[in-house]
């Protein structure tokens, strides 16, 4: 699972290696396959545990790669007027440590709270560079119960690329170690404009 800003075509292969809500509160085994034509897109379904999710007004759907590590999947969709404004979704193809999954699984079975240090700190695998203050400036951390799942939300700034992201991240099958990620990014300067939207993307998923 990457966990830096969703990458332009040259460094796509090496990206490969997710506030409170604003609502509330303010895979396939073929080699890389991209797509040719942006193609209008209102929502994306039966990606990984996700059956639904609806897309903000003006998306479209960007590159697509699997199989390329084991099972992995990176799937995008961005604003037709501005690609920088994206939505994408994450499998990393492998699973996590035995001590991470731990960590993550008993971290979604307490109940919905605000993320300490060091419950922060043991999800070193999971995060990737999240985890490092210098690449990403973590605004909030926390569990929240999100149509009857219990996913992890960190929102944050990419500090080298000045990208606002949001992502949450998803016990794919009880056992805390395969883990999908989504992910909306913008421009820090553009977040006014388009974060809103992009919560309101996310928190609309329908599970499966």
């Amino acid at each position: 699972m990457s966990d830096v800003p969703a990458p332009d075509d040259q460094n796509r292969a090496r990206m490969l290696a997710g506030h409170d809500s604003l609502i509330g509160e303010y895979m396939e085994d073929r080699p890389i396959s991209i797509a040719q034509n942006q193609q209008p897109a209102k929502e994306v379904t039966d990606v990984g545990q996700i059956a639904r999710l609806t897309l903000p007004d003006g998306f479209e759907k960007g590159p697509r790669e699997s199989g390329t590590s084991g099972n992995n999947l990176f799937e995008e969709y961005h604003l037709g007027t501005d690609a920088d404004v994206k939505l994408y979704f994450e499998y990393r193809g492998r699973r996590m440590s035995q001590t991470s999954s731990t960590a993550f699984k008993d971290l979604l079975a307490a109940p919905e709270h605000r993320l300490k240090p060091d419950e922060l700190e043991a999800l070193g695998e999971l995060l990737g560079d999240k985890k490092n203050p210098g690449s990403f400036r973590v605004d909030v951390a926390r569990t929240q119960d999100l149509n009857g799942k219990r996913v992890l939300v960190v929102e944050g700034r990419y500090l080298q690329h000045d990208l606002q992201a949001r992502s949450m991240y998803i016990d794919t099958d009880g056992s805390g170690s395969a883990v999908q990620e989504v992910t909306f990014q913008t421009p820090a300067d553009k977040v006014s404009k388009h974060f809103l939207a992009g919560v309101r993307a996310l928190e609309s998923v329908v599970w499966k």
